[in-house]
């Protein structure tokens, strides 16, 4: 979403993966950083990266949007080592109901996310 655009809840696109990419991409500028910023480069190769690693595949548009929202904040605001905070929380969706409808394939992509973002230092 942009200035001037409005947020349709009902609205499902034919293709939830490739849309929760594209707000992904989206998403430094949906909270007021410039198009052109390094910001908004990185989080366009992150969306890239994530689509060419099927992060989000076989996730619905509600599941979709709500770990690209969230991923997308925490790198952000907490930084990519809250990633692993968020998919504890969403493990514990499971047993307190919540939002999601497949909060452990949510999870599990936050933390696929992670791993590409911070890899394994080798020994």
């Amino acid at each position: 979403m942009s200035a001037g655009e409005t947020f349709d809840p009902n609205y499902t696109p034919a293709d939830p993966v490739a849309a929760a990419l594209d707000l992904f991409a989206r998403m430094p500028v949906i909270i007021g950083r410039e198009p052109d910023s390094e910001i908004a480069a990185v989080f366009a190769d992150f969306a890239a990266m994530m689509g060419r690693e099927g992060v989000l595949d076989g996730l619905d548009w509600n599941d979709a949007r709500s770990a690209v929202a969230a991923m997308a904040y925490d790198i952000m605001e907490r930084g990519a080592d809250h990633l692993l905070v968020r998919a504890g929380w969403m493990r514990a969706e499971v047993r307190n109901g919540g939002p999601l409808h497949e909060p452990v394939r949510v999870a599990e992509a936050v933390e696929r996310l992670f791993n590409l973002l911070v890899p394994v230092p080798s020994s």
